[in-house]
């Protein structure tokens, strides 16, 4: 039992090593690994018959395999994102008293997925299922500064922009510079552009193939506040994305 649980550990390493210094040739893979080659060489041979690594005869190079991808993809497939976020969305709720959103990028805008309303919540405009626009909530900013605004036109974002508040961002060169500061920050910030009364954090990662966003959503308070907000709101994304490291990617 031991000497198999070591096998899988060198495994493990190896497939490690080849994702983070690309195709290796047998003598270097052993001496990263500190093991003979002859020892690295069965390994490589276990692997190589499941698909998991592939040489490449002419340089006599060992790559990771192509069945790697359709795990990761199944894997991926398998991951119910709400109920995955649900430890720090429930968190993030209870400790500012806020609303928190889970929206999924369809159309244009961001569908709500899941929701969690604080004990006295004050959010009333929001539902599973809710549409909201990209460029008036701070989810929809958060997406927009994953996917780029210069993109907008490919996802459905198109002037004029509609007006909610009288704080609405409508012009683009404007929503541009509001968009990429919230890049270099690493979430949005929305004050009152959606409702008035509210100010609210987000940001965004990508998964499988699909944009979500997460947002928190509280009255509008000072900007220590909001900031404290969206601190703790992409603390808790981060670890979210390093749970899932390799299947999330964020702003």
């Amino acid at each position: 039992m031991a000497y198999e649980l070591q096998s899988l550990e060198r495994a493990l390493d190896l497939l490690g090593l080849l994702a983070s210094r690309g195709p290796l040739r047998l003598s270097a893979i052993g001496d990263e690994l500190g093991a003979n080659q002859t020892t690295v060489l069965r390994t490589l041979r276990v692997l190589e018959r499941n698909g998991l690594v592939r040489r490449d005869p002419r340089v006599n190079e060992y790559a990771l395999g192509t069945r790697l991808a359709e795990l990761g993809q199944a894997a991926i497939a398998g991951i119910d994102v709400p109920r995955s976020l649900r430890p720090w969305t429930t968190a993030l709720s209870r400790r500012f008293g806020c609303t928190v959103h889970v929206g999924m990028l369809r159309a244009g805008m961001v569908t709500i997925i899941d929701k969690v309303d604080a004990i006295d919540s004050v959010v009333r405009y929001s539902s599973l299922g809710t549409r909201m626009p990209l460029h008036a909530t701070s989810i929809g900013k958060a997406v927009l500064a994953l996917v780029g605004v210069d993109d907008a036109r490919e996802i459905g974002l198109t002037p004029p922009l509609g007006v909610y508040t009288p704080h609405t961002i409508t012009d683009l060169d404007a929503l541009r510079a509001d968009v990429r500061t919230a890049a270099e920050r690493g979430y949005s910030i929305e004050r009152e552009e959606y409702q008035m009364g509210f100010a609210c954090n987000g940001v965004a990662f990508r998964m499988g193939g699909e944009v979500f966003g997460v947002s928190i959503s509280g009255q509008t308070g000072d900007e220590g506040l909001i900031a404290d907000r969206g601190d703790a709101l992409k603390a808790a994304l981060d670890e979210f994305v390093r749970e899932f490291r390799g299947a999330a990617t964020s702003i």
